[in-house]
């Protein structure tokens, strides 16, 4: 038994790149745990809610998400699981984007850990007018809770306690392709100790901060739909860079990634089955990842499954007027027929546009030459003309 605690301490303090503490890391988002983890500048995507709550502002359709992990398979008395499942909504663009979510860590040899968190983001494109740059905000609530499982002299019992914490972003999306982004995690560092009397056992505070680069082909390479990010993250005394990368193949449907930190290498696949016209989408995504110091596992399996739901109601309606509006501009000008104008019918209505030319009265020009072709010069000179 006491092996199996010192195996798992272990594990949390090498991947964590810190010791055991409180909420400390989560392999939640298999998308960017593909990429490392380096996904506080990126947006547009569910696993924002996880690693930067302002970027789920730029999701135009309703999402749902799941993941199941296994923790460095391969080592004998270790069954660390961390799972997660969560939605995000457009609400439309005035109003923006809400997300919900529910996390769940657990050794039973050890505690349980479980996070539920409420988030709200919208972008500010309405308020600055700026076509060189989109910005985003997003605030998250969370609930917090962890659990103790004991044995000793007197007796068997569950230790529990919980609390509430709160996150906040931005995320600032120029035009050339670059993001960057900032979350503070934890802002609050709630106290989750069990007894009062035993001091504090706060949950620490992080920062993070990252830059991405975002291309349609990158140059040179020719790769497509090409994400590079980075992040540096800090929490208390320790701090490290994150980087990773993703590439969209086969128009789009195939994702590749890599990315890691100083401990541990990230690969990771997804795919995007497109389902109707209207942006519908199964999403699938598994990432894989090796600690760079642990020789006795076989690495840790992540997979995750979702549904992108069609056009959101708030952003097609806004899209729908904008269609309108360029149709009823381009039937106007479909409408416009220069001849009958020329003409002297310049209606613009389609069911007049058949009659116009019949509608124009001869020019004069026109009726004295209707005129002159019955006039026989020879009937007239014998008497016979029909008009004498």
């Amino acid at each position: 038994m006491k092996k199996r605690i010192l195996i798992s301490l272990a594990i949390i303090a090498l991947t964590a790149a810190s010791s055991w503490a409180l909420f400390d890391v989560h392999y939640w988002g298999v998308r960017a745990l593909g990429m490392g983890g380096a996904f506080s500048s990126v947006s547009g995507d569910i696993n924002s809610q996880i690693y930067n709550i302002a970027g789920i502002a730029n999701i135009k359709n309703a999402e749902v998400t799941g993941m199941m992990s296994k923790l460095f398979s391969g080592m004998d008395g270790v069954d660390l699981n961390d799972n997660y499942i969560g939605a995000a909504i457009p609400l439309g663009k005035s109003i923006g984007v809400i997300a919900a979510g529910w996390g769940h860590f657990s050794d039973p040899s050890l505690r349980t850990e479980d996070t539920a968190n409420f988030g709200f983001a919208r972008t500010l494109d309405d308020l600055i007018e700026a076509g060189w740059v989109s910005v985003m905000l997003g605030v998250n609530l969370k609930y917090l809770s962890h659990s103790t499982e004991y044995n000793g002299t007197f007796g068997a019992g569950k230790l529990s306690k919980s609390a509430f914490a709160f996150d906040a972003g931005f995320i600032a999306k120029f035009s050339n392709g670059i993001s960057v982004g900032y979350t503070g995690k934890y802002l609050n560092t709630p106290d989750m100790v069990y007894y009062k009397q035993n001091g504090e056992d706060k949950v620490s505070r992080v920062d993070l901060a990252g830059i991405s680069y975002y291309s349609e082909e990158l140059p040179l390479l020719g790769l497509p739909k090409f994400t590079i990010a980075a992040d540096y993250e800090i929490r208390k005394a320790d701090n490290y860079l994150i980087v990773g990368a993703e590439t969209k193949i086969i128009d789009g449907a195939l994702a590749l990634r890599a990315g890691g930190w100083s401990q541990q290498v990230n690969l990771g696949l997804g795919y995007e089955l497109k389902i109707g016209d209207n942006g519908a989408a199964l999403l699938i995504d598994y990432a894989f990842g090796m600690p760079i110091d642990m020789q006795e596992t076989y690495g840790s399996h992540y997979i995750s499954l979702g549904y992108k739901f069609g056009s959101a109601a708030g952003f097609a309606s806004e899209s729908s007027d904008d269609n309108s509006k360029v149709k009823k501009k381009n039937k106007k000008e479909e409408e416009y027929d220069p001849a009958a104008y020329l003409l002297g019918n310049s209606g613009s209505s389609s069911d007049n546009s058949n009659n116009s030319v019949e509608e124009v009265k001869p020019a004069p020009s026109q009726a004295v030459q209707e005129d002159d072709s019955d006039y026989d010069p020879a009937a007239y000179l014998l008497g016979l003309s029909e008009n004498k």
